[in-house]
């Protein structure tokens, strides 16, 4: 599960993450903005209030689709409150793993890699470090739950032939752009050649295929920092930092995988 070969991006002083601003909202400020829109005047409102205040997608999209499930098109009877709520949950859940996903736990002063399914709320858990990826980091898992529907994958894979990791289309993926820095892209709009970074050096690698498959279970998984490592890359767990990039368009809520 580790990541073997890597394009090694340090500089004199480290990997230094450079903040790239959206330009728009805080993804922080995402819900409150959507729902006040949406108790007033429904989706259509929502949406164009979103799209105003910088709300990039795909997270806009996942917004509108579970306040539109909750309360319909036009919010009747949504309050403000209930509609953050509906909306946070939203934002939390629609990004999902395998559950035998591994990531890297901290017990008794050792690493260990652990199944996601074998973790429990309050595992502290290795993560991301934004200001130099070299220094370990490491956050408290907060929300575990598995869920059972039908859910649609991607499994992706890498090009030291070891690394793979499959997430729910809507994953929100930590992406490394050599013009933008590190940017927030969905599962489902990650493209080969694409670069994601390796927990353990502090480099990182391409995509070399993707493919899609569906499962019946899935765990969702939310750390207090909002990263985690997941069989050897870091990626998301539960929100999209304020400081990253967010990319694509689609707001489709099926193309999203919110069915």
């Amino acid at each position: 599960m580790n990541c073997v070969f890597a394009f090694l991006l340090f500089t004199s002083t480290g990997f230094l993450l450079s903040p790239v601003v959206d330009g728009g909202a805080a993804l922080a400020v995402a819900c409150p903005v959507v729902c006040t829109a949406f108790v007033t005047g429904g989706v259509t409102a929502a949406n164009a209030a979103g799209i105003a205040a910088g709300v990039a997608n795909p997270i806009l999209g996942i917004l509108i689709a579970a306040l539109e499930g909750a309360a319909g098109a036009a919010g009747v009877g949504m309050t403000v409150a209930g509609c953050t709520t509906v909306c946070t949950t939203a934002l939390s859940i629609a990004s999902c793993f395998d559950e035998e996903t591994i990531s890297t736990v901290l017990e008794n002063g050792k690493l260990q890699d652990v199944p996601f399914r074998a973790i429990g709320v309050n595992s502290v858990v290795k993560s991301l470090n934004e200001d130099d990826v070299t220094i370990p980091s490491f956050t408290k898992i907060k929300r575990m739950q598995i869920i059972e529907g039908h859910f649609d994958f991607v499994q992706l894979d890498f090009e030291d032939k070891v690394t793979s990791l499959n997430v729910t289309t809507p994953h929100i993926m930590i992406v490394y752009s050599k013009d933008k820095g590190f940017i927030a892209k969905a599962a489902k709009d990650v493209k080969v050649g694409d670069q994601m970074l390796c927990s353990k050096t502090g480099t990182v690698i391409r995509v070399s295929k993707i493919s899609s498959f569906y499962k019946t279970r899935k765990i969702n998984v939310e750390t207090e920092s909002g990263t985690l490592v997941a069989n050897g890359l870091y990626v998301s767990g539960g929100e999209v930092r304020g400081n990253w990039v967010v990319e694509k368009e689609d707001t489709d809520p099926f193309h999203l995988g919110l069915k």
